[in-house]
């Protein structure tokens, strides 16, 4: 029994325990309720309000400059001035008053006037003259709310007859355009009313304005006109395609971004932020963020020495288009960056015309997009195919000759170069070591004028190699859109045998600078780069590193043996000779290549011509000078200006430049 009455009390505690327990939790709950809807109401209605108030973007702020490596301004920014409107709480006749007076003071563009906009104005300058003419039908079933106000309001639009709309006069349309302007959007977003060419009149105008004032736009400048311009690549509205990238970005729909190039690679950094805003529960305006102008750029581009070889360039140029056979020539690449980091000084592209005098156009685009013909300018590249192969031995020689295949025309080197080694075949550029190399990697069996079967796998073979040295693939150069070149369709096998001396696959003027780059570093593919770092407001906020994008699984006695070759090339007897200054230590390749071109825009190529190139490296310093179409192939004369200009964009570079990079 005193059990049964323990066990009983045990119980009553417990439930009195919670009971109370749950009556002090309500009360709590209650205290809290009433805090948050009487104490502190008014400071959470604010804070559901800026949690659920949308975000207005304002003004504009400028992007980021661009420099070149010593802090010469490239691409900067010129503000031009805007007129904005600032809608308050006026009235639509009021506004349409304020309209009608903006028309009176600033001029503007209203031919994009329509009859929308006509008929919204006469509705708001007319409105009981245009519901006199509303039947009494459609008056009441507006008042049982049978029709919805859009729909009444169409009603009465409807009821503007053409006579008025094209009776109104010029003032009255600039009136009605104005106040279309105005009006659409989001109320609280300022409109545009001018976005160009606003004079110093309208200025003053607009300080006496309550409702107007001045804003600017940053538009690109290019102190140095069109150099490097394409490069630079433009800015400009989003893309419908990459809108939704964007907004995910934090972008407004409205903004402008770098749309190409340089422009469009560094928009992250480059990008200025406007100041963005929230209209609070009281009607007013409160700034979230603040304005911040885009970081800067510093390229690794020297401009004094870009605008240098550019005057160096034309003039030869010029003086290349009065020899003869040079009818299709019009167009030089040139590059000029340091063979180890990949940083590149100078990045030149020029298409040369002639409309009563010489004039140039900048194609600096081109060193990524235009796929050119090499020549022998890439053996360096195949005697690295035929070492890892064992297609070629070091010190293998041959007597140079011709190979003659059944129905084929007869394939030679550029003149009978005798008994020579591997070595030698690359410092006399013989095409036909690099024919017997071809033969041995398509697995042939080479008779004198009979039928030469050869297996397609070569191409890939080749490929392979020459796609791991930055030939026929993307070098990584921190530009988008890069080409990569023209690749044969590799139908006839026969071409294997112009594949190695470059009359086959073409490639870019980047990918010839970092295939000869590689090779100089021993197997190890950097990629170019034309960024060197970004700086914000007070420190350096990112700095380009060296990026190592690939490597050839070759041995690094093969890049020894090959540079050796190179090395000769540049030396009394070789093709190079007098390119570069021998103290400079250099290595190089020439390269006389077969090309084509289409000369009536038909889209068949009808006319063989003669293009020249070179690649090399002096004390790690990377010179490509490529000259397309240079001659034509009706005589056997060709033009030396590719070895003129490379000896004096050279001697220019160590005499005057080396120090300073």
């Amino acid at each position: 029994m005193k059990k049964y009455l323990s066990n009983n009390k045990i119980i009553k505690l417990k439930i009195n325990f919670i009971s109370i327990t749950m009556t002090t939790i309500f009360i709590l709950i209650l205290i809290y309720t009433f805090k948050i809807m009487i104490i502190d109401k008014e400071t959470y209605e604010e804070l559901l309000h800026i949690k659920t108030s949308k975000i207005y973007k304002g003004s504009e702020a400028p992007r980021g400059n661009i420099y070149d490596r010593n802090g010469i301004l490239l691409v900067g920014n010129e503000s031009i001035p805007i007129i904005k409107y600032t809608k308050t709480n006026l009235t639509n006749k009021e506004e349409i008053e304020l309209a009608s007076d903006i028309a009176k003071n600033i001029e503007i563009d209203y031919t994009n006037v329509t009859k929308t906009m006509i008929k919204e104005y006469i509705y708001n300058t007319n409105k009981e003259e245009l519901l006199n003419r509303i039947t009494d039908k459609i008056k009441k079933q507006y008042e049982n709310r049978k029709i919805t106000n859009e729909e009444y309001k169409e009603i009465i639009l409807e009821n503007i007859t053409e006579e008025e709309i094209n009776n109104i006069s010029e003032q009255e349309k600039k009136t009605a355009y104005l106040y279309y302007i105005m009006n659409i959007g989001y109320r609280y977003e300022d409109k545009i009313i001018k976005s160009e060419k606003v004079t110093e009149e309208e200025i003053k105008y607009v300080e006496n304005s309550q409702n107007l004032y001045i804003d600017y736009i940053y538009k690109r400048t290019y102190p140095y006109g069109e150099t490097l311009k394409s490069i630079f690549g433009n800015v400009g509205s989003i893309q419908e395609e990459d809108l939704e990238y964007y907004l995910e970005q934090g972008y407004f729909r409205n903004d402008l971004v770098g749309t190409s190039y340089l422009e469009e690679e560094y928009e992250t950094y480059l990008r200025g932020t406007p100041y963005t805003y929230r209209i609070t529960s009281d009607g007013k305006r409160e700034t979230v963020t603040e304005m911040k102008k885009g970081n800067d750029l510093y390229l690794t581009i020297d401009i004094n020495l870009q605008l240098e070889i550019e005057q160096i360039l034309e003039e030869q140029m010029i003086k290349t288009k009065g020899e003869q056979n040079t009818t299709y020539f019009n167009k030089n690449y040139i590059i000029i960056g340091d063979a180890y980091t990949g940083s590149i000084y100078a990045f030149i592209g020029k298409m040369i015309t002639y409309n009563g005098e010489y004039s140039f156009i900048d194609n600096s685009l081109g060193l990524i997009t235009d796929a050119i013909t090499p020549g022998s300018s890439i053996k360096g590249a195949s005697h690295l195919v035929g070492y890892s192969t064992g297609a070629i031995t070091y010190g293998q020689k041959i007597t140079d000759g011709c190979i003659k295949i059944k129905n084929v025309d007869e394939k030679c080197s550029w003149k009978n170069l005798g008994v020579i080694d591997d070595l030698e075949a690359l410092k006399y550029s013989s095409n036909y070591y690099q024919f017997v190399t071809a033969i041995k990697i398509g697995k042939g069996n080479y008779r004198y004028n009979l039928p030469l079967t050869l297996d397609k796998t070569g191409f890939d073979t080749y490929r392979k190699v020459f796609n791991a040295l930055g030939l026929g693939v993307q070098t990584g150069i921190d530009l988008p859109y890069e080409n990569i070149g023209f690749q044969g369709n590799d139908e006839y096998v026969l071409s294997l045998l112009d594949f190695p001396i470059g009359q086959y696959d073409n490639y870019t003027p980047i990918q010839m600078f970092q295939y000869i780059s590689t090779i100089y570093n021993n197997g190890t593919r950097v990629a170019p780069h034309l960024a060197n770092y970004v700086k914000d407001d007070t420190e350096t906020i990112y700095e380009y590193e060296r990026n190592v994008v690939g490597g050839v699984n070759i041995k690094e006695q093969d890049f020894l043996r090959v540079k050796e070759g190179l090395r000769m090339v540049m030396e009394s007897g070789g093709t190079g000779y007098g390119y570069i200054n021998l103290k400079y230590n250099p290595i190089g390749k020439t390269g006389t290549a077969q090309s084509f071109i289409d000369t009536n825009i038909d889209g068949k190529i009808d006319t063989e011509t003669i293009s020249k190139s070179f690649v090399g490296i002096a004390d790690g310093i990377t010179f490509i000078v490529l000259s397309p179409n240079i001659s034509d192939r009706k005589t056997s004369y060709t033009s030396s200006s590719n070895k003129k200009i490379t000896k004096t964009i050279s001697d220019l570079y160590f005499e005057k430049y080396k120090k300073t990079q």
